[in-house]
């Protein structure tokens, strides 16, 4: 009889427009676990319009929870994706990372390269923010092959920029020149002159880095030079910090 209540509650409240969230507990109560997930989402996407990341968050876990095996994947994966982004903009990293873990597999299952490639992007940007540079690293390159296999050489090209961007960091100078001879290759194909430039002024520091002054100077002042003819401020930006370092 109390869940026979709550059911005409639920329903009275959605007819009434009440907060997805409250209607949901009645759902709930009532063991009426679809109609109770579908109100969760609804607050899931209330909550993340006005930036209520967190409650967001819990709300996503918890349909989650009531998802039924196999049914509607496509809607699950998306769950996931925005669990991923609201648990990463409330600094709770482990569960963003494995959210977006979990949909870059599911992604790969289904061979939808893309998709995968873009999970995979976010998800190495998550391990970033962790210190995790070795996780990331692969995430990084996995994704580039994802998008250069589906035919995105502009995407392939700025997931190898980034990660050779690390290895500079890193003092890792070898690799990073072999990411960038690739990305430079597919920023080509792709018509894309603010990642040519971007990834010439990167190469031009590497070299210089590696003693080569003269040659590696040259590399980035013509890398500023291209940034700045196609008025590509962003790019022109980052050469010139490229340009500093190397003098």
């Amino acid at each position: 009889r109390r869940r026979s209540l709550h059911r005409q509650v639920a329903s009275l409240l959605v007819q009434r427009r009440a907060p997805p969230a409250v209607v949901a507990d009645h759902w709930l109560a009532a063991r009426e676990p679809e109609q109770a997930r579908q109100a969760l989402l609804l607050a899931a996407d209330a909550a993340s319009a006005v930036h209520a990341y967190r409650d967001a968050a819990g709300l996503c876990r918890r349909a989650l929870e009531l998802w039924p095996d196999n049914a509607l994947p496509e809607q699950r994966l998306e769950t996931l994706d925005r669990l991923g982004h609201c648990a990463q903009m409330t600094g709770d990293l482990i569960s963003a990372a494995s959210a977006w873990l979990e949909v870059a597999d599911a992604h790969h299952t289904r061979r939808d390269l893309v998709e995968e490639g873009q999970a995979r992007r976010r998800l190495a940007a998550t391990l970033e923010l962790q210190g995790a540079w070795e996780g990331a690293l692969s995430a990084r390159e996995t994704s580039a092959e994802c998008f250069a296999t589906a035919g995105r050489p502009a995407e392939a090209a700025a997931e190898r920029l980034a990660a050779a961007a690390h290895l500079r960091s890193a003092a890792t100078f070898g690799p990073a020149l072999n990411l960038l001879t690739k990305a430079a290759q597919e920023a080509d194909r792709a018509g894309r002159v603010d990642l040519q430039a971007r990834i010439l002024g990167l190469q031009g520091d590497i070299r210089a880095r590696l003693g080569n002054y003269a040659e590696g100077v040259d590399q980035v002042r013509a890398a500023l030079g291209m940034a700045l003819q196609h008025n590509l401020s962003g790019a022109a930006a980052e050469v010139y910090q490229r340009l500093a370092d190397a003098l």
